[in-house]
């Protein structure tokens, strides 16, 4: 065998090393026969002892026969042979040399036969304990699996468990796992927990038939979902509602003290829901609305997060200062929608009261303005015919010059269809008589849900209207607003920056070339696309801390109680 063909075996040996093969087995590309496929060596042999006896023979004359050819033929070879002295040493030479060759090879392969005997022995032998090592490593890497899945069940169960109502949900399972390094260990793991799903309340006007006040828990649902993932939104409101004839389910109040425990956190808002007007509403207690929950939900060591409410009025009554007071400092956060509404705040507590823009700045997360319309959009200007570009109008009052200045000039208005869209059917909207002719005019049927309302307005080349979230809605969407004169106080100062809101001149007489020329729905404004960032922030640190531990509020809430009648007596002492 060649120096070349033992390197390349070599070689090959040398691969096989660096390779990890899980079954221990190789397979050189150019691999020798096996052993019983070899020559047989004593046959080898036996061919070299009959070579070296017939290389004594050459030169040596046989026997000659008995006849007189035969003893003439010896006696003429004798003579050539002596003739040939100098001829018959190098055909010795050559058959020593062909004997020693033989020798050297049945020598060598026998070598090879016994060094390849012992690597094969070699190779079985450490492809075993390859294989036992495989094994062994993926065992325990299985266990650390098992064990770092514990380890996230167990910090899981720590962290976002609530007291025994919750960890009896939780089952143990003990399993035994053998280890063929470590021998047996014993793995404690709990079987996979379900999802966890949130309860999570809100407190609202809910009950009432007005598009912004509907559209806070939608979002709420909507953003909570996104960072803490399953989350069932408890909607609590002075009337329970169900669907089909509403458009989600809302939950009395009365049930909030059956259910308070059992939530992980309270949302308050959003709207103009901060304010102690008796005559906001016939019928409705304005702090049922906010106060009694958050105070409820304290109690029982619920978390408060105030999802940007507005504060209506800057004046808390005497009485009610303590426990705005209370609920103000024991709410871990505590954020309005506008300047004025923390200016009311703030004097009550010294805790900080952040001011993030409306929730509904978040709607465009909700509705695809842009993209392809939903079903019920489509369905809806389907059986309306309303193919064309259309204007959205409030009805409301105050909005006649427009009425007019369509009614007069139909022809700069002829590409436009006019959908009149109640946005608060319960708050007195209806159609003025001063509409009624105007041309393409259409009206629908029913109060349509509060998203698809908002997909029409967002969807419309103008808006024209009073109410504070068609305007959100419409500068969500990048639809320019036209409203009437006077709107430039209380929540409306919030809205003051915004570019596309235009205000229609108060003695009713529109410029009808100034009017034409900013209609046109566009991209919104980089406003609208700043109030993002911090409503983002925002619904980041109300799932922050519903995720977080709650901190116990009772025992503070305990000692508010013992010193109310203190404070009461004072505070009647006072007006006395």
């Amino acid at each position: 065998m060649s120096e070349t063909d033992v390197q390349t075996i070599m070689q090959e040996v040398r691969e096989w090393v660096r390779k990890s093969s899980d079954s221990g087995q190789w397979q050189p590309e150019h691999s020798l026969p096996p052993a019983e496929q070899w020559p047989d060596i004593r046959a080898l042999n036996r061919v070299v002892q009959t070579l070296q006896l017939r290389k004594t023979l050459v030169g040596q004359l046989p026997s000659a026969p008995p006849t007189f050819r035969g003893r003439l033929g010896a006696v003429l070879v004798k003579i050539i042979r002596r003739s040939l002295f100098w001829f018959t040493s190098r055909l010795d030479d050559f058959h020593t040399d062909v004997v020693e060759a033989f020798e050297v090879h049945s020598a060598a392969l026998r070598n090879l036969m016994a060094a390849q005997e012992k690597t094969a022995q070699m190779l079985r032998a450490e492809g075993s304990e390859r294989k036992a090592l495989s094994f062994a490593v993926a065992e325990n890497a299985r266990v650390l699996r098992e064990l770092k899945a514990l380890q996230r069940s167990q910090v899981e169960i720590l962290r976002w468990e609530r007291p025994a109502s919750r960890l009896r949900s939780a089952r143990a399972d003990f399993a035994r796992r053998r280890s063929p390094i470590t021998g047996p260990i014993a793995v404690k793991r709990l079987t996979r927990l379900r999802p966890r799903r949130w309860e999570i309340g809100i407190c609202g006007a809910f009950d009432v038939a007005n598009d912004g006040d509907l559209l806070y828990a939608s979002i709420a649902e909507a953003e909570l979902s996104q960072r803490l993932g399953s989350v069932t939104l408890h909607r609590f409101s002075y009337h329970a509602k169900t669907p089909p004839s509403w458009p989600y389910e809302v939950t009395s109040l009365t049930k909030l003290p059956e259910i308070v425990q059992e939530l992980d956190g309270l949302l308050i808002g959003g709207g103009s829901l901060i304010h102690f007007d008796r005559n906001a509403a016939p019928g409705y207690a304005p702090t049922g609305y906010w106060l009694t929950p958050a105070l409820m939900a304290l109690q029982h060591d619920v978390p408060v997060a105030w999802n940007a409410p507005g504060v209506r009025g800057n004046e808390v009554p005497a009485p009610a200062k303590p426990l705005v007071e209370r609920v103000l400092t024991l709410s871990p956060y505590v954020s309005v929608r506008d300047e004025l509404s923390r200016q009311a705040l703030e004097p009550l507590t010294a805790a900080p009261i952040a001011v993030v823009p409306d929730t509904a700045f978040g709607l465009s997360r909700l509705v695809n303005f842009h993209g392809v319309p939903s079903r019920e959009f489509a369905e809806l200007t389907e059986a309306y015919e309303l193919n064309s570009p259309y204007m959205v109008f409030q009805p409301c009052l105050g909005l006649d010059g427009v009425y007019r200045a369509i009614r007069n000039h139909p022809e700069r208005f002829g590409r436009f269809r006019f959908l009149m869209l109640p946005t608060s059917s319960e708050f007195g909207e209806h159609s003025p008589s001063s509409e009624c002719d105007l041309p393409g005019v259409i009206r629908l049927a029913d109060w349509p849900n509060p998203l698809l309302a908002a997909e029409l307005i967002g969807r419309s080349e103008a808006a024209i209207g009073h109410s504070y979230h068609l305007s959100i809605t419409a500068l969500v969407a990048g639809v320019p607003v036209f409203r009437r004169a006077g709107q430039s106080t209380g929540e409306f100062t919030a809205l003051q920056q915004f570019e596309t809101i235009f205000t229609l001149p108060p003695d009713g007489a529109v410029d009808l070339d100034w009017f034409l020329a900013r209609i046109g729905r566009k991209t919104p404004s980089a406003s609208v696309s700043a109030a993002l960032g911090p409503l983002t922030a925002h619904w980041d640190r109300i799932a922050a801390l519903f995720q977080e531990r709650p901190s116990p509020t009772a025992p503070m809430m305990n000692r508010f109680w013992q010193s109310l009648p203190g404070l009461l007596e004072n505070a009647d002492g006072r007006r006395a």
